[in-house]
């Protein structure tokens, strides 16, 4: 019941695929942030037996230091397999200090009978709720990254982003700048987006900026180029197509989630 470092969470049956994309990603090198991997009897000991149950506090500051701000990342048993994506359909919590993880992570496990009804229409089961908890990125830019067109199943890089935090990507809050690249890195297509809100880590938390749109390209050229890098790498290591998401910190090119692309044609 107790959570185990990411880089152990390599069964998907227990932690779920995202927690196993990572793990996996991590013994191969990728440069995945440090986390912790909540499996289902985890989640359902923070989330029904509060204040008895599973105390996170002192693992959590041994792991990221009492002054960290985490991301609680919700998956399902099943969750990011070939069949089917049910991303989006459970809840995730960003901007977490160390004394709300456990509530955040008991709202995880609420948004499950959702996440449920989702997969009964697909004709599929949610067997449980995990979690996944990593230190929150401070994103200079941020977004989703496909190795193959998720329409056509053509070969080639897309990439969608924005300046701060990747939610606003990822949920559709704003229009993404985008940029349809070669295997080498080469620009082949950019379109501008429209930018109109920023999430940022500030101030040990996570702020939301509202404001004209930031008429400035997310990424840059060098950016793209160690895109393109990350996704062979990502390839090389999947096998599939996949799509993943990604932030950039001032030094640092993290990769945040590896999922297969459950839309490209067989």
């Amino acid at each position: 019941m107790s959570p185990v470092p990411l880089s152990e969470a390599h069964a998907p049956g227990r932690f779920g695929g995202k927690a196993a994309a990572l793990a996996k990603a991590l013994g191969h090198g990728l440069p995945v942030p440090r986390g912790l991997a909540l499996d289902v009897e985890a989640v359902r000991a923070l989330a029904c037996e509060p204040g008895g149950g599973l105390d996170l506090v002192p693992l959590l500051e041994e792991t990221f230091g009492r002054a960290a701000v985490l991301a609680v990342r919700s998956a399902a048993v099943g969750e990011d397999g070939v069949r089917a994506s049910f991303a989006g359909q459970l809840l995730s919590k960003l901007g977490c200090r160390i004394s709300e993880v456990a509530a955040a992570v008991a709202a995880v496990h609420a948004s499950a009978d959702g996440a449920a009804a989702y997969a009964r229409r697909r004709g599929e089961q949610v067997r449980g709720v995990v979690a996944v908890v990593q230190p929150v990125v401070a994103a200079r830019a941020a977004g989703v990254l496909f190795t193959r067109d998720p329409v056509s199943g053509a070969p080639g890089v897309l990439v969608e982003a924005a300046q701060g935090l990747g939610p606003v990507v990822v949920d559709g809050s704003v229009i993404p700048d985008r940029w349809r690249l070669s295997a080498s890195g080469t620009v082949l297509h950019h379109e501008p987006g429209l930018k109109d809100l920023r999430l940022e880590l500030r101030g040990g938390g996570v702020e939301e900026l509202r404001g004209p749109a930031d008429p400035r390209p997310a990424l840059t050229g060098d950016d793209l180029g160690r895109l393109a890098d990350l996704a062979a790498r990502c390839q090389a290591v999947f096998g599939e197509a996949i799509d993943l998401e990604f932030a950039f910190d001032d030094s640092t090119l993290w990769l945040l989630q590896a999922r297969p692309i459950t839309t490209v044609p067989t």
